[in-house]
């Protein structure tokens, strides 16, 4: 996840976003902690839909797995400061 944000703080994107974690993915494991997407910084991207997912089977898939579900052990995700429609 800490992946990710670097990315999205960099590109910024003006279009709306589905992220998806992984099926089996477990913040505690991973090394995550607590999740913060914030529109503040994320200017462009907070204009659009944003969806979270989990249990996804990875690249060229298309399918999640039902009993293989993505845990927060711990941690939370916040999305703050998402004003979609806003300019």
């Amino acid at each position: 996840m800490g992946a990710l944000l670097t990315h999205l703080d960099t590109k910024d994107p003006a279009v709306a976003g589905t992220i998806w974690m992984g099926k089996d993915y477990n913040s505690a494991t991973a090394g995550d902690g607590n999740i913060v997407i914030d529109g503040a910084a994320l200017t462009r991207m907070a204009r659009y839909p944003l969806t979270i997912k989990g249990g996804w089977n990875g690249p060229g898939k298309g399918t999640i797995a039902l009993t293989a579900p993505s845990t927060l052990n711990g941690a939370t995700i916040a999305v703050m400061n998402w004003k979609m429609g806003s300019m």
